[in-house]
């Protein structure tokens, strides 16, 4: 996608994707591919059955489920019906979930009854919710809901996508609460597209390779950062429900995975099995890890032992998901700190050097902070 044309908005991503790679394997789950057309087929079909209950600009629609390619269809129908998507972290208790339902006036609820032992809708059910008018089952009831749609060609669908814009919002996602009550964080289509078309190139993620996204769907790095960063970049869509080290051992070895990101403890846990029990790490290229210390020495054993030879690291916040980020080919010093340039949208530019620490460090004022990016940590 050239950066001077890019898409507007999130479907268009998707749309786009679905003309430019029409028949390329776009989502693989359970041994089940499916191509960018019929992604984006089945996204419509959502599409219509949202428009069809009357769902449209200024309304909010929650999953609370984990990473599947259901959450994908259902946030594309979302989205291209001009509502806003809500996740909510799959963690949450009841009374949790309950005040953000509330907050953000959601008027419909994807959820699950089968995750982690939970039954999400019993979680909510002496919630005093009054906006919120339908929950519907993923695994039961989503069939149905989509039966009351007119299918991939409405034409409504055209509608609602000729009256999308860029400044439309896209998702409300919450703050993890670290310092009080977790704010709602409003983001809008313009925000998201070129800062992750930017993203993409940082990472060097490219059309094809497979990404097992192991990070939560909830959260901007499984969201954004991943299924959204995969359809601008043409790449194949692995999502994982749950971290667990077998299951990603064993995509690893029969879907081939070249990008695969993550917090620091996936890869000792990967580095650590790798150790009892080898395991074939031929097809990985690339990693982006963050979200806490992320010593040297792993950066290293990442590279030489899990063959993850592109491993970069990114700094964000759910206020603007990324932030800044190492580029591939960084120098890897460990007594060179620098920090990269930082993506559209954030609102961070350059501010020279400072000397910390007996180094010199480059430095960026972002959103009245300032932030820093070690390469040895990272590049």
């Amino acid at each position: 996608m050239n950066q001077h044309t890019l898409p507007l908005t999130i479907p268009h991503v998707a749309e786009e994707a679905a003309r430019k790679w029409s028949n390329e394997p776009a989502l693989l789950e359970n041994g089940e591919e499916w191509s960018f057309s019929e992604l984006w087929r089945r996204g419509r079909e959502s599409a219509s059955a949202f428009l069809a209950a009357g769902i449209g600009k200024g309304d909010r629609i929650a999953i609370w489920a984990p990473n599947s390619r259901e959450w994908i269809v259902i946030a594309l129908g979302i989205l291209t019906a001009g509502a806003a998507v809500v996740p909510l972290n799959t963690r949450l208790k009841g009374r949790e979930a309950g005040d953000i339902l509330r907050r953000a006036n959601v008027r419909m609820l994807f959820t699950v009854d089968d995750f982690l032992d939970t039954d999400y809708p019993a979680l909510i059910a002496g919630e005093a919710l009054p906006d919120l008018t339908q929950i519907v089952l993923i695994g039961n009831e989503l069939e149905g809901f989509l039966a009351g749609g007119k299918g991939a060609d409405d034409p409504t669908i055209d509608d609602a996508m000729a009256a999308l814009s860029p400044e439309d919002i896209s998702d409300i996602m919450f703050t993890s609460g670290t310092t009080g009550a977790p704010k709602g964080v409003l983001t809008t289509h313009s925000r998201i597209v070129p800062m992750f078309r930017h993203w993409v190139e940082v990472m060097g993620l490219a059309e094809g390779e497979r990404y097992l996204i192991i990070n939560p769907f909830f959260h901007s790095f499984g969201f954004k950062a991943g299924w959204v960063a995969a359809l601008i970049a043409g790449a194949v869509i692995i999502p994982m429900p749950s971290f667990d080290v077998a299951g990603v051992i064993e995509r690893i070895e029969q879907d081939k995975v070249n990008f695969l990101p993550g917090p620091p403890t996936i890869y000792q846990s990967l580095l650590a099995a790798k150790a009892m029990q080898d395991f074939d790490t031929s097809s990985l290229r690339g990693a982006a890890t963050g979200a806490a210390t992320v010593p040297p020495e792993l950066i290293r054993r990442m590279r030489e032992e899990l063959n993850l030879v592109d491993t970069v690291t990114a700094y964000g916040m759910t206020e603007c998901s990324t932030i800044t980020a190492c580029r591939i080919g960084d120098p890897r010093r460990p007594d060179r700190t620098k920090l990269r340039q930082g993506n559209p949208g954030t609102g961070s530019h350059d501010c020279g050097t400072r000397w910390h620490r007996g180094r010199t460090m480059q430095y960026r004022r972002n959103m009245g902070a300032w932030l820093c990016c070690d390469a040895g940590l990272s590049g």
